[in-house]
């Protein structure tokens, strides 16, 4: 039977284990000897990354084919992605994070997110609305959501990249446990409040099963929990 959806759960590409074709295009374009190194530094070379996952020809021709939801996690940053304020203020000190950041959620923004969204909400997104009516180069557009995007996990307001998508009786609900994390001033959450007030308006109406999605293991027993 065809496949009525794919469901991608986190690491679509790897900015922190880069292959060697890319790291090749590193070296070309900057010294790797200091800030990001042959890791992955900004927007640009993001999408190197979606270039070389999705031009595959059977990656290709499955993802024009078949309607695909995505989450990001670790990976499609840095590995151990916003594990802990202390975390944090270790990247925010490099000189090469913020531009990281930037580009990473930039380009999940561009490349995995909007094909989450059905077309109501598309047309009630503000900043899809901007990009599309800009006139021109949208970077500065994108790049100020995404830090405003990345600062919820130290107490900003942040971005909901949590969605729902039904198919037919089948209600997806994939939460966002990565980039959604309050980590601030002694508060360590998976979601804010007001993230998982939406989550629980999300499963209210009729569905004959609801399925929950996540790129985290979210039930674990106590002592796994405590292990991880």
């Amino acid at each position: 039977r065809w496949p009525d959806a794919l469901l991608m759960l986190g690491d679509q590409v790897y900015a922190d284990e880069t292959s060697e074709a890319t790291r090749r295009r590193i070296r070309a374009r900057r010294d790797i000897s200091s800030g990001a190194g042959d890791q992955v530094a900004d927007f640009e070379e993001y999408t190197w990354l979606y270039l070389e996952s999705w031009t595959d020809p059977d990656v290709r021709w499955l993802l024009s084919n078949v309607p695909t939801a995505m989450i990001f996690d670790d990976h499609d940053v840095r590995d151990d992605w916003n594990t802990s304020h202390a975390w944090r203020e270790d990247m925010q000190r490099t000189s090469w994070w913020q531009s990281r950041i930037e580009g990473g959620l930039a380009s999940y923004w561009v490349y995995q997110h909007l094909g989450n969204l059905s077309p109501t909400e598309l047309a009630e997104d503000e900043l899809y609305q901007k990009v599309r009516t800009c006139g021109g180069d949208a970077e500065a557009l994108l790049r100020a959501f995404a830090a405003a995007a990345d600062r919820e996990a130290d107490g900003g307001k942040g971005a909901r990249w949590s969605f729902r998508r039904d198919f037919g009786s089948v209600r997806l609900l994939v939460i966002d446990s990565r980039c959604g994390r309050i980590l601030a001033d002694g508060r360590r959450s998976m979601v804010s409040e007001a993230e998982f007030d939406w989550i629980v308006e999300q499963t209210s109406g009729a569905c004959d099963h609801l399925l929950v999605g996540t790129s985290l293991p979210w039930l674990l027993p106590r002592t796994l929990h405590e292990i991880e």
